[in-house]
Formats: C-alpha cells, structure tokens, sequence
C-alpha cells in the first residue's frame, strides 16, 4: 500500500521535449572541437529558453535533452523560440558552425524516479524526434489541439502513423523546417511524392510537356480549402477544432481536387491582409486577390451544433473564391467527427462528380 502511495505521489501529467542536434556524430568525427563548441551553444540557449518557460532539463543524452514542461503552451512556446534563436545564431555564423535541431513534444503522464522520467508521454515523444525533419517541431495530435488556437504554428498534420513499441497509430503535426516552400513541402508531408516526381520528370525532359502537364492537372482538379468551421453554439469549440482537422485529413483524398492544406491556406488569406478568415465581410472585399495569387478556386466554411445526445450536425458551404457565391450547401450528422466527416467527403465528392 505504502508503495502504491509512493508511486502515485510521482506520477503527474506534463509536457515532454526531445531536443537533439542533428549530425552531432558525423562533425564529431570530422571536427571534434567544433561540435563540442556546437553542443555547448546549444545548451545554453536551451537553459536560457526553457528557464523562461518554467522548463526543467532532466537529463543530457549527449548530444540531446529531456526537458519537462508544466503544460503543452510552455513546450511549444520555449520550441519556437529555440528555433528562432538557431536560426538567428546561424544567420551570422559560417555554415560549417551551423547548429541544426529536432524537437518532438508529447502530453501525458509521467512517473519521476530517481531524477529520470518514464512513461508513453516520454517513449512517443523519443520515437517522434527520430522522424522529425531539421529545425522543425513535431507534436501528436492531442498536443496540437492544446495549443492551436494560442500559438501560429505552420506545418502539417501527416497521415496516421505507427512508431516502433507504441500501439496505436497516432496522427502527427510537423512545422514546416524555416525557409521552405511551405505548399510543397506540405504535398510532400501529405504523401504527395509520386506526382511531384513526375512532374519533375516531366519538367526535366520537355519544358513543352510540363507545361501541357500542368495546364491538365490545373483543368482537372480544383484547388480547395478549408476556412474554418465554428461553434452554431456555445460549448462546441473542441468538436469545432476536430472537425478541422478531419475535414483537413479526409478531403485531401478527394478526387478532381488538390487540397491546400488549412496552415498554407490561412498563410494565402494573411498575405492578403485578412487575418481573421471567419469575417465574412472582409474575405468578400480581398478574396479575390487570393484567389489571383494562389489560384484558389473554392473555399470551405461551416458550422456544427449538437442536435441530440451524443448527436452533431455539420454544416459547410463552398464558395467561389472570385464572385464569393455559396455553389453548394451540404449537411451531415452523425455521433463523433470522424463519422460526420466521412459521410460529408462522400458528399462532397458526389457534387465534385456531378458538376452541380
């Protein structure tokens, strides 16, 4: 009983970091002095950072830190600046003095023994960090509904995967790396790779050809994104936030369609000057310009209620980006966001088939 207690007096619910520096042991064997120069400079901003938001090194594993946070915003937040001062960091330096990052950030509980920490929030965050790409932040996707709406963060979710000793499959969000074109590398985290490479194949044999490639795929699928979708009511921000993401996973499969991701959509509507997408007014005054850039073609908004017990209805409309008309309404209940969602992309590829 006395155990059980103790245990249970250690156990708590926070955010894990992973920090490693990436190909700390290819300059160890190359420039042994640089890369402890290296590593000792990526100490101290992370000392620096994770102090301001109350974060506590655990341990040093080499070239890499466990770092425990007291909530997911803190995490993410002391991420973003760590990044941000890599990047400035490097910015002035030669590039062989350059520090590359990967950070993966995980919620659950944890038990504290002997100074360490253990538990699934620990071990996905490890398993996350190795798939993560340099200077970019990844998260599951539970981290990524807690701090969504506080902090901008552009990347992508990337279809479910499995990481090696955990069992479930888990939906994955990565900030695109600083620098990137963000819609390609977008298609690419979406697994978009095949077409991309051919049409590179393309480009690369006949410049004529590429073009008639492109003009094809541009008169036979459509550049769709979602807005947003938000509560009809009070109390259904968090089915909101998850319809999102399932109409983000689930459209992008749509047929005659090339889905923009909903971070690179936002970022199309930003550039244009119109920073809160659910005033309506002010996307019918600029959409145009939008729509001109980034040859968006229809945009998606909507709204969801809880019509019964365990019972919600989604609502979406699909505007056209250039006159701003609503070409299509569609409506679909069901009990939780997955279900609802799957129905409505059955839907909406009905209208795509039908032209109507």
């Amino acid at each position: 009983m006395a155990s059980a207690e103790t245990n249970a007096s250690h156990r708590r619910l926070a955010a894990v970091m992973f920090l490693d520096m990436v190909r700390y042991s290819a300059l160890m064997a190359k420039n042994e002095s640089q890369a402890l120069a290296n590593l000792k400079d990526l100490k101290k901003i992370l000392l620096a950072t994770a102090s301001h938001f109350e974060g506590r090194i655990v341990k040093s594993l080499g070239d890499g830190f466990l770092v425990e946070f007291p909530t997911a915003i803190t995490a993410v937040s002391c991420a973003k600046q760590i990044l941000s001062a890599l990047h400035t960091r490097n910015h002035v330096r030669p590039s062989r003095e350059h520090i590359d990052a990967r950070i993966a950030i995980q919620l659950g509980d944890v038990v504290e023994e002997k100074g360490d920490l253990f538990g699934d929030a620990v071990n996905i965050a490890a398993r996350l960090q190795s798939i993560c790409d340099p200077n970019a932040i990844i998260m599951t996707e539970m981290v990524y509904v807690q701090v969504c709406n506080q902090i901008v963060l552009k990347g992508t979710f990337t279809p479910p995967r499995k990481l090696k000793n955990i069992p479930n499959r888990l939906r994955v969000f990565q900030t695109a790396p600083e620098g990137v074109d963000l819609t390609l590398w977008t298609l690419k985290k979406q697994g978009w790779v095949a077409a991309t490479v051919l049409f590179l194949l393309v480009a690369g044999v006949l410049s004529t050809g590429a073009i008639l490639f492109k003009q094809h795929l541009d008169a036979n699928r459509l550049r769709m994104g979602l807005l947003y979708i938000r509560p009809v009511r009070p109390g259904a921000q968090g089915m909101a936030r998850n319809m999102e993401d399932e109409i983000n996973m689930k459209f992008a499969s749509l047929k005659k369609v090339r889905w923009v991701e909903r971070a690179a959509l936002l970022e199309m509507f930003h550039k244009a000057g119109i920073e809160d997408v659910t005033k309506t007014k002010e996307l019918e005054q600029k959409a145009f310009s939008v729509e001109k850039d980034s040859g968006l073609q229809y945009a998606l908004y909507g709204g969801v209620e809880k019509v019964a017990k365990n019972r919600w209805r989604l609502t979406l409309k699909i505007v056209d980006t250039q006159s701003m008309a609503v070409v299509k309404v569609l409506t679909c209940s069901g009990e939780d966001a997955p279900s609802v969602v799957a129905l409505m992309q059955v839907k909406a590829q009905n209208w795509l088939k039908s032209g109507e």
